[in-house]
């Protein structure tokens, strides 16, 4: 009979010692053999002879053919515990249950086949889930007091987040970078923290907590393709940073008001809000349908510019436009009957779109309006109402009347309606505003008032109206004017199939000379349909889209400097500076980029470095953007050499005749020296 060497079995004892210490009072691993059977609950199948507690690291290796399950009874547990590819671990615990104390990482497959009532629980702080396996009909609870943290994208069918018997206490779910998909439900009442990942439902959320949802830089995407909808909950909202909801022949509601601090995408399906109000700080695209019962709000309050589009028309209750660097519609929208569209900031550019405010004339929507405008840059884009029965105005109650066209704080073409007696039958009216600065040259025709010659066709308004019947109004146009100008040339004309007219009783001009406001009264109902633009009586004085106050040159020993100031300016695209030495022949010297349209004081410089010794006269051309030219006065600069020797003997004209100081026109000075020069006097 051989016998052990004493040593080796000293060795052994050691051994065996340390791994009971081990067990028992520290960490170590153990990986699964197999040799058994599949029973997880089997000291044989693991190749320390030991059922892993949790202070032990389990690795489940795909080289035995038997794999381990956990049978209906068992309670099992790990440390950290690592599928290896190709192996598979199964979870059919019923009344038994997988406690995890420290990270969970799949590279295989892990099936959850026992009931939902008893998932896998992680425990503990600072622990992580992932890996590059399956996870299959798996439920996890992150039990109280646990912060667990993805690895990478995972897909499970139902988690508990700190659903402690209804205690919320602290517990932590982060995303990191990765893709949370939940397959079912979601239970929160811990932190889930998005950071710059995905968690993408299919299923419920219940019993959330809005100071528990920390949306990060992460997305919230709803693909729901059964059941739901969601119940949030929260009595103070939720936040969001990027929202999508894609719920393909499924509707899906919210029951909190909600945040998104970014950009708001309907993929598929239908979106209901309910009576909530859904903030969004980015863009609102609508691909699937939208819904809002009474008081349900859309608020697009962003503070970078936002697209309002989608390939769907969207129908709201209530729209509020409240940011100051505007929003552009990317499709048609309306506003239910009954609903408000407020506009409290910004300028919005309806493009070619349709902004319509209410559909018929059972319960009629309203307006609220505290600044800002709309405008279309296509000049297509249109703001649509339906008038209601009964009297109309623009300046108190639901602004029926008031279609607010600007597109700066200086481009301005707002359109007012009020009526001195009643609309009959309700109907829609629509109102296109243009904000080009073309000028049209009437065939001159005279209106109750004086002869019209032009008008600035591009700052207009097209009205349509509907079934609306009945009704007499006064038509008011506040716009942008031809440029500086005397307030009593301003009228206001209709303008069909190029064909000028005029419509009701001349109302004297009121406003100012930049910002005129022309009017008409007693104007029928069926008159509205036309062209209203801004017409002028007198455009010689109306011309120059400028105030200028200066213009001035001097020498710089080898240069000329020429400098002028406007005090306001209208739809101005550039300066030129022309040079003369006789009166009748110009060239260019140098063109300077205008302010377009701005109602501050501007300064200009040029500098000429191409000069005579000789006087020099200048003037300035200022051209506008459509084409449309004006000049000044001529000034000069005395660049002679040698003016200290010069001496006027005799002043002539141009057939040699002398003149006095009274002659106006290009004359020939003659000097004492013998030179002469031509000038203007």
């Amino acid at each position: 009979m051989s016998t052990i060497p004493f040593f080796l079995l000293k060795i052994k004892i050691i051994s065996l010692f340390l791994l009971i210490f081990l067990s028992n009072y520290g960490f170590c691993v153990t990986t699964w053999d197999g040799s058994s059977s599949t029973s997880w609950s089997t000291a044989a199948n693991w190749d320390t002879g030991v059922v892993p507690t949790s202070a032990t690291d389990v690795v489940i290796s795909s080289t035995p053919v038997n794999q381990p399950t956990i049978s209906a009874a068992t309670n099992a547990n790990s440390r950290n515990l690592t599928i290896d590819n190709g192996a598979t671990l199964t979870n059919a615990a019923t009344t038994g249950a997988l406690n995890i104390y420290g990270n969970f990482t799949n590279n295989g497959t892990f099936n959850h086949t026992g009931n939902a009532s008893q998932p896998t629980y992680m425990n503990g702080a600072n622990k992580t889930l992932g890996g590059t396996g399956t996870f299959t009909t798996t439920y996890i609870d992150f039990v109280c007091l646990s912060s667990t943290t993805l690895s990478s994208d995972v897909t499970i069918k139902q988690a508990y987040l700190n659903y402690c018997a209804g205690a919320v206490t602290t517990s932590t779910l982060n995303l990191s970078t990765f893709h949370l998909t939940m397959t079912g439900d979601f239970y929160q009442v811990g932190n889930l923290n998005l950071n710059s990942g995905i968690f993408e439902m299919r299923g419920i959320v219940y019993n959330g907590v809005v100071s528990r949802w920390n949306s990060g830089t992460g997305l919230f995407y709803e693909n729901l393709t059964s059941g739901g909808p969601f119940n949030w909950q929260a009595t103070g909202g939720y936040t969001f940073y990027d929202y999508t909801v894609n719920c393909p022949g499924q509707s899906y509601k919210i029951a909190a008001n909600v945040t998104v601090t970014r950009h708001m995408i309907i993929s598929g399906g239908t979106l209901n809000i309910e009576g909530y109000t859904l903030n969004v700080g980015g863009d609102f695209t609508n691909n699937g349908t939208f819904t809002a019962s009474a008081g349900g709000t859309v608020n697009l309050n962003g503070t970078s510019a936002q697209i309002l589009g989608g390939t769907s028309t969207t129908s709201f209750y209530n729209l509020t436009l409240n940011n100051a660097a505007g929003v552009t519609f990317g499709n048609s929208a309306t506003i239910a009957d009954a609903g408000t569209l407020t506009l409290t900031s910004g300028y919005h550019n309806l493009a070619s779109y349709t902004l319509q405010v209410g559909t018929s004339s059972s319960t009629t929507s309203q307006l609220t309006y505290t600044a800002g405008g709309l405008y279309s840059s296509t000049n297509n884009g249109s703001f649509a109402r339906f008038f209601p029965i009964g009297a109309i105005t623009s300046t108190s109650g639901k602004y029926y009347g008031l279609f607010p066209f600007k597109k700066s704080a200086t481009l301005i073409n707002v359109f007012e309606l009020n009526s001195t007696s009643n609309v009959t039958t309700a109907g829609l009216v629509t109102a296109t505003p243009g904000f080009a600065s073309t000028v049209v040259d009437f065939t001159d025709y005279a209106d109750d008032h004086g002869t019209v010659d032009k008008n600035k066709n591009g700052k207009a308004i097209s009205l349509t109206i509907g079934t609306l019947a009945g009704g007499v109004f006064d038509v008011k146009l506040t716009s942008g004017t031809f440029g500086s100008s005397v307030l009593s040339d301003f009228t206001l004309v209709t303008y069909t199939a190029s064909s000028p007219s005029y419509k009701g009783t001349f109302v004297a001009t009121t406003g100012t000379s930049t910002v005129p406001i022309v009017a008409r009264t007693a104007v029928n109902t069926v008159d509205l349909t036309q062209r209203w633009v801004l017409g002028t009586y007198n455009f010689a004085l109306t011309s120059l889209p400028i105030e200028l106050l200066s213009f001035s040159g001097k020498n710089n020993s080898n240069n000329n400097e020429l400098q002028w100031k406007t005090l306001t300016e209208s739809d101005n695209s550039f300066f030129t500076i022309e040079k003369t030495y006789d009166g009748i022949n110009f060239e260019f010297v140098g063109n300077q980029n205008a302010a377009g349209t701005t109602s501050q004081m501007s300064d200009y410089k040029l500098i000429d470095y191409d000069v005579r010794n000789t006087i020099n006269y200048y003037r300035l051309k200022q051209t506008d953007f459509d084409g449309k030219f004006q000049f000044s006065d001529l000034i000069s600069i005395d660049n002679s050499t040698n003016k200290s020797k010069e001496e006027i003997i005799l002043i002539t004209n141009l057939i040699g005749q002398e003149i006095n100081t009274n002659y106006s026109g290009i004359v020939i000075i003659y000097f004492s020296n013998g030179t002469s020069r031509k000038t203007i006097q």
